[in-house]
């Protein structure tokens, strides 16, 4: 399909998306084309990390990943910003976060000192968060990443 890409203004670099929460950061608009990863990776065999930053249009991909997350249980990264997830159309953290829990997975936030268990209810008060989804069936390498986490933000050169 086709999509309409919302250029940034030069003082907002980075802040392009396809969905455009304010006018005035956007100058310019594109038609850009538009796949999902199931339909673009169909051919690939094994998956262990699907990392996704994509300005609100998290639960897009994965809904469009769900072969890949049923078939291959990658760990999944992604940035969640509440203000640009909820300015998709139907796509709020709430839902997003019950698909992902439909493929047996649990969601963390990632913090300078480890990993913590997603409280659905009180992630309303955070605007901007990265996550990682672990598929229950690995939930025995939650505690070494977390542990990870922490060691390397305490020290990042080691």
């Amino acid at each position: 399909g086709q999509a309409q890409f919302n250029i940034p203004s030069i003082d907002s670099s980075g802040s392009g998306s396809i969905v455009s929460i304010n006018e005035k950061l956007s100058k310019d608009k594109v038609t850009v084309e538009v796949t999902t990863l199931d339909e673009e990776l169909k051919n690939v065999d094994d998956f262990s990390t699907i990392v996704i930053d994509v300005e609100g249009n998290e639960y897009n991909v994965l809904k469009g990943s769900k072969n890949i997350i049923k078939n291959h249980k990658p760990f999944i990264i992604l940035e969640v910003n509440k203000k640009l997830l909820n300015a998709t159309k139907n796509n709020e953290f709430v839902e997003m976060y019950n698909f992902i829990n439909s493929f047996e997975y649990e969601m963390f936030h990632i913090k300078k000192i480890g990993l913590e268990k997603v409280n659905v209810n009180n992630f309303k008060k955070f605007e901007n968060k990265n996550c990682v989804c672990i598929p229950k069936e690995y939930s025995n390498k939650k505690t070494l990443l977390s542990f990870s986490i922490l060691k390397f933000s305490l020290n990042p050169f080691n």
